[in-house]
């Protein structure tokens, strides 16, 4: 193997498989069968196989996918190494669990009254540009979350309204009840 160790075992079983079908390939080639035919006899045997370390992963081995890797194990020095995958490293993700309770947070101030606004008072109040777009956030909440949390603060909204105005409504029934002369008390 490379000094750069492959991360996964389905990976170095994959790089195995590929080195070995380009391996076949070759020997085929050099009894006078093309290649072409080699590829579509290795894809209908390995195409959509399920590897043996990781059963939930399938080989990806179409003829196109062949020809790719028949090129990079024969510029690689045909090898293992030449055709293993490189995958690199995830990266640090963007979206941080800062950034979504605030941007949860603003959705559901009362005077928001879009997702979008609640996204360009986020830019105004993030005290670095943001490292993600409107639509990412809204994916990683979830739009209809979203809204349904607007739509409990419209109803709380509506219903603090409502009681204001039974409030104001039991204020002047009382008073209208009261005489219009307060009496003053008896000596």
């Amino acid at each position: 193997m490379s000094p750069q160790k492959l991360s996964t075992a389905w990976q170095e079983e994959h790089a195995r498989l590929v080195h070995h079908v380009c391996k076949q390939s070759a020997d085929r080639k050099g009894r006078g069968i093309s290649l072409n035919c080699s590829f579509k006899l290795f894809s209908r045997i390995y195409n959509g196989r399920a590897f043996t370390s990781d059963p939930s992963r399938r080989m990806a081995a179409s003829e196109k996918t062949l020809w790719r890797y028949w090129h990079r194990w024969c510029h690689g020095g045909r090898n293992v190494e030449a055709v293993h995958l490189r995958y690199r490293p995830a990266s640090k993700p963007r979206v941080t669990a800062d950034l979504l309770t605030a941007f949860v947070r603003i959705c559901g101030e009362p005077e928001i009254r879009s997702l979008l606004a609640a996204y360009r008072k986020l830019q105004r109040e993030w005290p670095a540009p943001l490292p993600v777009s409107y639509s990412t956030l809204c994916r990683f909440v979830g739009r209809k979350k979203l809204n349904q949390l607007r739509a409990y603060h419209r109803a709380a909204a509506e219903s603090q309204a409502a009681l204001a105005r039974a409030k104001a409504q039991a204020e002047t029934e009382v008073l209208l009840r009261l005489p219009q002369h307060p009496r003053t008390a008896a000596a």
